[in-house]
């Protein structure tokens, strides 16, 4: 609903509907294969093969992501079902959200604070709404992250 102005929708006999739940998994499924896509060069495989070039060594630096750890900025329905993705691959989660769902925390997801999760990460997924027009990727939260983070960026 951040990108629709409703109000004007409205007057226009427009009809608009929010539906919270529906995507939820969508999402997560999106998020986690752009992950793998990033940890194994998926894409930029398929676009140079198809111009007839094999790069195989150029992408040996590809990881896996079992015993990584993924940060979840905003752990609502959607983070949630990314983390529960997430840790059948093998990975923990650490998350930050300001409301904390009781019974989630266990030996693969822990919730943190956000420093922690920035510092320990190997991949940053953002599920929150902007709630000003400052980025949140920015120079300083970038100097509190590992060296080759990757983050995906759903909010």
């Amino acid at each position: 609903m951040d990108n629709i102005d409703v109000q004007y929708a409205e007057a226009h006999g427009i009809t608009v509907k929010n539906t919270p739940k529906a995507s939820s998994n969508s999402v997560a499924e999106l998020a986690l294969a752009h992950m793998l896509s990033c940890a194994r060069f998926i894409s930029i495989a398929g676009h140079t093969m198809r111009e007839d070039r094999w790069e195989k060594k150029a992408y040996g630096a590809g990881i896996e992501i079992a015993g990584k750890t993924l940060g979840v900025i905003g752990y609502g329905r959607i983070g949630q079902a990314l983390g529960a993705k997430a840790q059948a691959l093998g990975m923990t989660v650490l998350a930050y959200d300001i409301f904390k769902v009781p019974g989630l925390e266990c030996d693969t997801m822990h919730y943190v604070e956000m420093d922690e999760l920035l510092a320990n990460s190997d991949f940053i997924s953002l599920h929150t709404p902007s709630v000003d027009s400052k980025p949140f990727v920015n120079v300083e939260t970038i100097a509190k992250m590992k060296d080759g983070v990757i983050i995906l960026n759903l909010r």
